[in-house]
């Protein structure tokens, strides 16, 4: 019998396994997870976190009286782009973290259901290898290697982040000041690394979908999802549409501040807007796509199977009653009436309707309109809500 709980000999044990724990930025904030009560680990993190980045900004700008702009300068509490990445972007990609992780261990398990026996060490290794990826810290490491390379290699990236902003630099000068340093040394860092952190389990998703995609599979040519049963593959990547919405809201705050600032438009960004929110759901499902082998083999090996056993039992049904031949084998579905014919021809409509691509088009749909939602606010920049309200009754009233 198929065991799913693994033995002691196997290196994998998929009920222990999480996608969230482990990896550099996770290690760092353990400290506010250890508080003796779960149900506040998440938010306790999500508060640390927000505090260590917009907070000491805050004061700082307070104490170098840059509360208030001018004509050429944006002040603290008018820069939307940091209290969007430290007060909404980074909270939230904390708080998402047991959402995701119960949609990754939950498609872990399912896929197991699927797994034969021949297959099951291969599979072991794989969640023991999916479990070492996750606890890595080489790649956030990398990561902030590569970022601190980057600003002293390229000093001009910082002039970029800060132009404009007079609580990073001191008066009336180009050179940051302490609030300045702190920000790309502290804030940017935690922010990049935490935006990273869930491109990095992206990138194990996909790695588990190469792998489980060359291994024999139990499919289901009946199954009602017209996936063969792998409809549940696109719950990985509908859960990580959420997490899109990050830097969507981390991008309309850059556009905000480009068109009250510097005389943008927004419809002189829509283009890009709709460009991007279209292209990441669909890079983000198109793995997928390495299972169509798969639909492929199952659509042929249903129309093959059950083409089979369609004309065996129509061959019977044909002779009990038309060639009056009463006494014809009975084994198929029992007696062969009227009802079995309907039954049984009844049966043969899922293989037909099987999909040949295992992506559900309206996750992807649903995750486009989650890509746009940061992106609303801007609309008001450039429309009234009375004139949205009348452009809405118009194109109800098909005018």
């Amino acid at each position: 019998m198929k065991q799913n709980v693994l033995d002691s000999k196997s290196s994998a044990n998929y009920q222990g396994f999480s996608l969230v724990r482990g990896g550099l930025i996770y290690s760092l904030t353990a400290v506010f997870r250890r508080k003796g009560n779960p149900k506040r680990d998440l938010p306790n993190t999500a508060i640390a976190l927000a505090l260590i980045t917009w907070f000491p900004l805050c004061l700082l700008a307070i104490y170098y009286g840059t509360l208030h702009d001018d004509e050429t300068t944006i002040s603290f509490f008018e820069d939307f782009l940091v209290h969007v990445r430290f007060l909404i972007v980074i909270p939230f990609l904390i708080l998402i973290e047991k959402l995701v992780d119960k949609t990754f261990v939950e498609y872990i398990k399912n896929t197991d259901n699927i797994i034969p026996e021949s297959q099951q060490q291969k599979y072991n290794q794989l969640v023991a290898r999916l479990g070492q990826l996750s606890a890595s810290w080489i790649p956030e490491i990398i990561v902030l290697i590569v970022y601190y390379l980057a600003i002293i290699i390229f000093p001009q990236l910082l002039s970029s982040e800060d132009a404009g902003r007079n609580y990073l630099v001191k008066s009336g000068s180009a050179t940051l000041n302490i609030a300045g340093w702190y920000n790309f040394a502290i804030c940017i860092p935690i922010f990049l690394l935490l935006m990273f952190r869930w491109g990095w389990r992206w990138i194990i998703w996909v790695y588990s979908l190469i792998k489980i995609s060359r291994l024999k599979l139990y499919i289901d040519p009946l199954h009602a999802d017209k996936l063969v049963g792998l409809d549940y593959l696109n719950l990985v990547p509908l859960t990580i549409s959420f997490i899109l919405m990050a830097p969507s809201a981390t991008m309309s705050a850059a556009i905000g501040i480009d068109i009250i600032y510097n005389d943008a438009t927004f419809l002189s960004y829509s283009e890009s807007i709709l460009f991007y929110a279209l292209l990441s759901p669909v890079i983000l499902y198109a793995p997928l796509l390495f299972f169509i082998p798969k639909m492929i083999n199952a659509k042929r090996d249903g129309i093959v199977q059950f083409g089979s056993l369609l004309r065996k039992h129509n061959s019977d049904y044909v002779k009990k009653w038309i060639g009056d031949e009463p006494d014809i084998d009975k084994s198929i579905l029992g007696s062969l009436d009227n009802s079995s014919l309907a039954d049984i021809n009844g049966s043969y409509a899922p293989i037909d309707e099987i999909k040949i691509v295992p992506i559900d088009l309206k996750l992807i749909l649903l995750s486009v309109i989650m890509n746009l939602l940061p992106y609303i606010p801007l609309v008001f920049t450039y429309y009234s809500i009375a004139e949205l309200f009348k452009m809405l009754l118009k194109s109800l009233a098909g005018g």
